[in-house]
């Protein structure tokens, strides 16, 4: 019974990291295509939402 409890902590901690990286992976990407699109400036930096 308290394995269980522990087992089903654990997959809910999972399940959260999973979606943080999922989540992470989705803002590298965005920040990766603004910055081909704008042709390697360095002005990111200093305005991270500027895309928004």
């Amino acid at each position: 019974r308290i394995l269980q409890e522990a087992l089903h902590k654990l997959n809910a901690a999972l399940e959260r990291r999973d979606a943080q990286i999922g989540d992470l992976k989705k803002e590298i990407n965005e920040l990766r295509q603004f910055q081909s699109n704008t042709g390697k400036t360095t002005r990111i930096s200093t305005t991270p939402s500027m895309h928004t």
